[in-house]
């Protein structure tokens, strides 16, 4: 998945982040097997960003996120939290008023003081189990202004200089008090909740721009409304901001979603990619430059079949991580995804290696494996387990020189097809035209499953060939050329 940097911070973020709250009992209560699925789910998706908060459950969200990333490498995952509230215990029993179906065995205390931003950071510490957070959020001064200014900043500073954590920023419901704290202060990133969303784009005009002359990033949260756009068609007792939604956003969130599913969109989908059409989020503050298909090769270590005709001498040289980077960097690109370039799974295993070594650039590895196999699942379970595997995003094969032109069809690669989709990877397909039809029927009959066109097919263009524009309407009419709710590339 994309990755983007928290302002000038060190910290990156994926494209998606987990929010926290909904495992904090918000609303409603949820098994810890649940909470802990639902953790698991993010990361099969390729979600490496979590935010918690002390607020969410009164600390429930932040001990059940701690439990289900225990077992990751500490490395791979960047988890947020806030401060603000202190948590203090009480007796008084009863069970919380704040929207949380969680026992008040503790109650909140609004504390923007520098010391309380110490104790509620050491206290988030012991809840999650971890030695440090990544990002560390002001949450909710809206009343106490004075105080988050001139106290929690200050201290939050000093922790961000001191290397205790790598972020700083603040975490609100509305815009305004954002604004202010953009503007009189050095924040790395705002969270900004349920004000840039289908139903409301109050930020707009002030915060956004801001955000980005100050270098700010901004992380659109909230992005349902806290439940109306949550569903592809909106229930009349939908919350909106926390609370019962007013009739009228009910019926214009039922309109909006009528639109949708004329586009073959759902509600839910559209309320989740409307914060990546905003002209900031691919540069700057938002999204990195990706390019979504590099090779690296070295004909003195692989012969490359592909490499064989005459019109290809110029590359038929080491082609290194080093070059890459260099040639990246002249172009702007500060992430690539590397694509395998032949059927071997050790080649796949030295990428995930230069993924896992190359600082950042290589956010992904198309790798290859056998979907013949009746152990696929097992082979990509394997690659995953492997230094960088957490960069794996998909998997391709050379079905376009495999001389059966039905191979697609084959049972054993429908099962292997079958194998990457249940493994939440994409699969590359690099055909050609003539098999197209064949592309069309596997992708309409894997509709678990995400797939990439590599090379348009690779009509021949210079021949002036257009055909290939009907293969492709006939994969975008049937919404089947797709990556996902999730984009990986």
């Amino acid at each position: 998945m994309r990755t983007a940097k928290l302002g000038r911070s060190g910290v990156r973020v994926t494209a998606l982040g987990f929010g926290g709250a909904p495992i904090g009992n918000l609303y409603r209560a949820v098994e810890e097997e649940t909470a802990a699925g639902a953790v698991s789910a993010a990361w099969r998706a390729g979600v490496r960003f979590f935010d918690t908060a002390p607020h969410y459950g009164l600390g429930l969200s932040e001990q059940r996120l701690g439990r289900a990333l225990a077992a990751r490498p500490r490395d791979d995952f960047v988890v947020s939290t806030k401060v603000g509230r202190v948590l203090v215990r009480t007796a008084g029993g009863g069970m919380d008023t704040e929207g949380f179906e969680v026992a008040a065995g503790h109650r909140r205390v609004w504390d923007f003081s520098a010391d309380g931003v110490r104790r509620s950071l050491a206290a988030s510490l012991g809840r999650l189990g971890l030695a440090r957070v990544d990002v560390a959020l002001l949450h909710d001064p809206d009343d106490h202004w004075r105080e988050a200014l001139e106290q929690a900043y200050p201290a939050l500073h000093e922790l961000r200089a001191a290397g205790t954590v790598g972020a700083i920023g603040a975490g609100m419901n509305q815009w305004r008090v954002l604004a202010d704290l953009v503007r009189h202060t050095d924040l790395d990133v705002v969270l900004l909740a349920g004000r840039y969303t289908l139903l409301d784009q109050s930020a707009l005009d002030v915060l956004l721009p801001l955000c980005e002359r100050r270098g700010v990033s901004v992380i659109a949260a909230g992005v349902f409304n806290s439940g109306l756009l949550a569903t592809a068609a909106p229930r009349q007792d939908a919350t909106y901001d926390y609370a019962p939604g007013p009739p009228e956003l009910i019926e214009r969130a039922r309109r909006i979603a009528a639109v949708c599913g004329r586009h073959g969109v759902s509600l839910p989908q559209a309320a989740l990619a409307f914060p990546t059409g905003h002209p900031d989020s691919h540069r700057g503050s938002g999204m990195s430059a990706l390019d979504a298909h590099h090779h690296l090769w070295d004909p003195r270590v692989r012969h490359y079949p592909w490499m064989a005709a005459p019109a290809l001498d110029p590359i038929r040289r080491p082609y290194g991580l080093q070059e890459l980077r260099d040639r990246a960097a002249a172009a702007g690109v500060e992430r690539t995804v590397l694509v395998q370039t032949v059927p071997d799974e050790a080649e796949t295993e030295e990428f995930l290696a230069l993924a896992s070594s190359s600082g950042g650039l290589i956010a992904g590895v198309v790798g290859w494996v056998d979907l013949t196999d009746p152990g696929v699942a097992d082979a990509l379970a394997r690659l995953r387990a492997l230094p960088g595997g957490q960069c794996l995003v998909g998997v391709r094969h050379q079905v376009q020189d495999e001389p059966d032109p039905g191979w697609l069809s084959r049972p054993a690669v429908r099962r292997g097809l079958r194998a990457v989709a249940g493994a939440g990877l994409a699969y590359d397909l690099l055909v050609l035209v003539p098999q197209l039809p064949e592309a069309l029927a596997a992708v309409r009959d894997l509709p678990e499953g995400r797939f990439v066109l590599d090379h348009a097919a690779k009509p021949p263009i210079a021949a002036g060939a257009i055909h290939v524009r009907i293969g492709l309407a006939r994969l975008r009419a049937g919404r089947l050329l797709r990556r996902g709710p999730q984009p990986r590339r």
